[in-house]
């Protein structure tokens, strides 16, 4: 029972020594830009690094450039310098290689829907072409005709050639008939040029209104992604390097307080 007790008061003697070490050791000064009390580089050290975006900003990001890529109708997307140049992390390779491909996917079904209206307003337009081609024609052969019942009916007016007068009548009547025809036909081919002309209007207009919508969108969550890693607090190199300078001079001081604490 004796020993136990001698033994517990060379203990505390030698905690109180190290404690009291630690309260005297305050000759030494710490470099300039370091904590005052064990010379640790503070929170506020300028060697701290700022953290490189996270997957979640990389990917909206590169988002938010095929977007804009494609509101210019451009070809391809043009990445900046600092994304391109993380090319040895590859997960960064693959989100660019993502949304090129979803670029390049969604401009040539646009593009597509595009070209096969553009198409069928060409179409249209040759047969508007055409059409009046054949009315020209129609309308030559009428006044052509109208001019030999005319000129018949002035010659003579003998029974012998009342029945050209009548076949000549009666082509007339039939090329009104197809000039008629052609006209309707025309009309109707100008409707279905106004129809097409208007549907490739609308999905212009709202392609254009879906992708400002989106860019808005993705504007806001790359505000919000900022906004949340600023409120983190993300370990950097600086902050490690703290953590180990202190857990250092704790030992040290330890290491000290007890070696004093012996020599005594």
């Amino acid at each position: 029972m004796k020993r136990m007790i001698f033994f517990s008061l060379v203990t505390l003697s030698l905690a109180n020594a190290a404690w009291a070490a630690v309260a005297t050791e305050t000759k030494w000064s710490p470099p300039l830009g370091r904590n005052a009390v064990n010379g640790c580089p503070s929170a506020n050290d300028a060697t701290g690094e700022r953290p490189k975006p996270n997957f979640a900003q990389i990917t909206v990001g590169a988002h938010k450039i095929a977007i804009e890529a494609e509101l210019d109708d451009k070809d391809e997307i043009i990445f900046p310098p600092a994304l391109l140049g993380r090319s040895a992390e590859p997960w960064v390779v693959k989100a660019l290689q993502d949304e090129n491909a979803e670029f390049h996917s969604h401009i040539n079904k646009y593009r597509s829907q595009i070209g096969d209206l553009d198409r069928q307003l060409r179409l249209v337009a040759i047969d508007i072409k055409y059409g009046q081609e054949k009315q020209r024609l129609v309308e030559g052969h009428i006044a052509s005709l109208q001019k030999e019942l005319d000129n018949n009916g002035l010659a003579t007016n003998e029974p012998s050639l009342a029945k050209d007068r009548l076949n000549l009548a009666e082509r007339i009547v039939d090329y009104s008939l197809m000039r008629s025809d052609l006209d309707l036909q025309i009309a109707k081919s100008r409707d279905h040029s106004e129809l097409i002309e208007n549907r490739l209007a609308e999905i212009r207009r709202q392609h254009r209104a879906e992708l400002l919508a989106e860019l808005h969108a993705t504007e806001a969550r790359l505000q919000t992604l900022a906004e949340s890693a600023s409120a983190k607090i993300v370990p950097s190199a600086a902050s490690a390097r703290r953590k180990d300078c202190r857990r250092s001079h704790r030992q040290n001081v330890y290491r000290a307080g007890f070696a004093s604490a012996l020599r005594s």
